[in-house]
């Protein structure tokens, strides 16, 4: 578990013609997720070529603060939502800055 700054790239993809249901949800979460004390930033993007996948890149402060995060979601069943529209489980990514 690192304490240094790190970084996720979450690379979300929904069923067929749910693209916009599924920005719907991750936009709704944006809010929550810059309002957590450990996250310093985060921000949406939509496949220019593919509109039904998105990279949400998040920069948080610590792992910790992003499992916490992540565990407060699941215990109010804020993933029921997106498990609806996936076509796949998300795929995280986790980078900590080397330069």
């Amino acid at each position: 578990m690192s304490v240094e700054p790190i970084r996720y790239l979450v690379a979300f993809h929904a069923k067929p013609g749910k693209g916009r249901e599924l920005r719907d949800v991750l936009e709704a979460l944006l809010p929550e997720l810059e309002m957590e004390d450990d996250c310093i930033e985060a921000a949406l993007w939509q496949d220019n070529a593919s509109p039904d996948r998105f990279l949400l890149v998040e920069h948080w402060m610590s792992a910790a603060g992003h499992d916490a995060f992540l565990q407060a979601l699941d215990d109010v069943g804020a993933m029921d939502s997106l498990e609806q529209v996936l076509a796949e489980p998300p795929e995280t990514h986790s980078y900590l800055r080397i330069t």
